[in-house]
């Protein structure tokens, strides 16, 4: 049997044994609950509007606008501005990252022999740093 949750129009297979007495369901997308008759039951059919004889008036009234409808426009450029914004940031970032590695490298270079004084494993790493007459 299917079943439809009557507020986000979800639709489940329900086996007919299941069905044999009045069940309480819960949708799994919007947690709606609502009670399905029995399987033996018939579902209620809708009156037939042709066969109401009195017409139905519908009052005309103005349509409303929602407030992001009047400004397109507005709305259209604030989230590039955003994008751009964050993607300058994340330029600005890699940028500074690059020169904290170079500062580092560049210190390991400039005080090599204070390194390899203090740690001296490392000196067979440092012996391959280029050599740099110094005035």
């Amino acid at each position: 049997m299917n079943v439809l949750c009557p507020s986000c129009a979800a639709q489940y297979d329900v086996p007919q044994s299941q069905m044999a007495r009045p069940r309480l369901l819960r949708c799994a997308r919007c947690s709606t609950e609502w009670r399905v008759p029995p399987a033996g039951l018939p579902e209620p059919v809708a009156p037939n509007p042709a066969e109401d004889a009195s017409p139905i008036v519908v009052p005309l009234l103005p349509p409303i606008m929602d407030a992001g409808a009047m400004l397109p426009l507005v709305a259209a450029q604030a989230k590039p501005a955003g994008a751009r914004r964050g993607a300058v940031l994340w330029i600005v970032l890699w940028l500074l990252s690059l020169m904290v590695i170079v500062a580092g490298l560049y210190a390991v270079w400039h005080w090599r022999g204070a390194i390899g004084h203090r740690w001296p494993p490392s000196l067979r790493l440092l012996r391959m740093l280029p050599e740099v007459a110094r005035p």
